[in-house]
């Protein structure tokens, strides 16, 4: 069972683009956890990762820090807030 249950709109605006309004999904705290434990062994490695949406096949512009993560493509966002 997934911890992706809270949806909403999002208004994401990239600086080469105007705004756009997308379906937007707060990760639960576990997956959110998961998600920083393996950015962190990127780290470690000297590695990077590039996301791509099975949806949409867009390669998403990701952040993960110890507090928010934010996963945007062409066609959603997924969003982890700690604040």
């Amino acid at each position: 069972m997934s911890d992706l249950v809270n949806q909403t709109d999002a208004n994401v605006q990239d600086e080469d683009a105007p705004p756009i309004d997308l379906p937007a999904t707060f990760m639960g705290p576990q997956d959110a956890e998961t998600l920083r434990k393996y950015q962190g062994w990127l780290e470690r490695e000297k590695l990077s990762a590039q996301l791509e949406c099975a949806s949409c096949g867009g390669v998403c512009k990701t952040f993960v820090t110890s507090g928010d993560i934010g996963i945007f493509c062409e066609c959603r966002v997924l969003v982890s807030k700690v604040s």
